[in-house]
């Protein structure tokens, strides 16, 4: 889901490199993940996207969640 709402001070952004090393994922899949609307992203250009650590945070909890694995 892309935001639009300005970003609060102090937040922690991070690069789609930052959260694929932390996850132990591929940027591709991340890319995936935003595009269905899983992981909420912020679009600060064209070619500059981030992800807010507290959006990353929802998205681990719900993926750790047994009910959320079976809504492919």
């Amino acid at each position: 889901m892309e935001n639009h709402s300005p970003i609060p001070a102090g937040a922690k952004l991070l690069t789609l490199d930052e959260v694929a090393r932390e996850l132990k994922v591929s940027r591709r899949f991340l890319e995936v993940q935003a595009a269905r609307g899983r992981l909420r992203r912020v679009r600060l250009s064209a070619r500059c996207i981030r992800i807010r650590r507290a959006d990353l945070n929802a998205y681990i909890d719900s993926s750790s969640n047994p009910a959320a694995c079976n809504e492919r």
